[in-house]
């Protein structure tokens, strides 16, 4: 915003317009988009793109990124020429891209070490599956080692942050919502009354505070709630609350348009 109020803009030496690479998961790509959309009004060229599109995380659950080649990356990058990579989550992606000699910059939403505490303690219990997890850390940790730049969303991820990397560039990044996208738009129909939750799965810290349902689904059986999300450990809370009759999981919605028609509705 203050680069677009000031009339700010983005060059390279000699005039060249900067390029920025962006990549990311699915979970936050409307919000990557948004972020390359207002970066190109004040005359950066951005490109945003799926990482695990080009480089395969292993362990994964998506068996048919192993057949990706390192070939696919290199284009990627031959092509596009970017001159700094900007990524939202812990991939190889991005150690690929501290290999090729090209500034990173990891923008951090969330606690990575408590989030990953959790998980061995839930998604990872078992001691396969927790072996080879720690084998994704290692590359993690080459990733916070390479970063130029570590972007954290708020003063406390920093802070957290600094506890790990003291000597880390540290910077804190906040990512609003644009207020436009929210207005009332039918297209959701939801038995009523009703309780609207729109809440991720992705770690047990915070999901299993779902679960103070089960102290109020049977003493509210007149009302129907409606839960919006999903995750890693989504299969942990269905099984605790699938039992409630008026309790109805409706997955991911798309975002922001189904997600507006849900709020909206109820």
């Amino acid at each position: 915003n203050y680069a677009k109020t000031t009339r700010f803009s983005f060059k390279k030496s000699g005039d060249k317009t900067l390029r920025i690479l962006i990549g990311g998961g699915t979970t936050f790509l409307y919000s990557l988009h948004a972020f390359s959309e207002k970066l190109s009004e004040c005359g950066v060229e951005c490109k945003v793109v799926k990482d695990r599109d080009y480089i395969a995380d292993f362990p994964s659950k998506e068996v048919k990124g192993l057949f990706h080649s390192r070939k696919k990356f290199e284009r990627l990058l031959s092509t596009f020429k970017p001159d700094a990579v900007l990524i939202d989550s812990m991939s190889k992606f991005g150690l690929e891209v501290i290999k090729s000699g090209i500034p990173l910059f990891l923008f951090l939403r969330g606690n990575y070490w408590l989030q990953n505490e959790w998980n061995l303690k839930t998604v990872y219990k078992n001691w396969l599956k927790g072996k080879l997890v720690k084998m994704r850390f290692k590359v993690d940790e080459q990733i916070f080692d390479g970063a130029t730049a570590i972007l954290a969303l708020g003063n406390y991820i920093a802070d957290v942050v600094k506890e790990h990397y003291p000597e880390k560039n540290i910077h804190v990044f906040k990512e609003g919502i644009e207020s436009s996208n929210w207005y009332i738009e039918k297209g959701v129909e939801l038995k009523h009354p009703c309780v609207g939750l729109v809440q991720r799965a992705g770690w047990w810290g915070k999901s299993s505070e779902m679960l103070i349902l089960k102290k109020i689904l049977g003493r509210m059986p007149e009302v129907n709630f409606y839960w919006v999300g999903g995750g890693d450990v989504e299969n942990k809370i269905l099984s605790e609350l699938n039992g409630f009759e008026n309790f109805h999981w409706l997955g991911s919605l798309q975002y922001p348009d189904k997600v507006r028609q849900f709020l909206s509705e109820i």
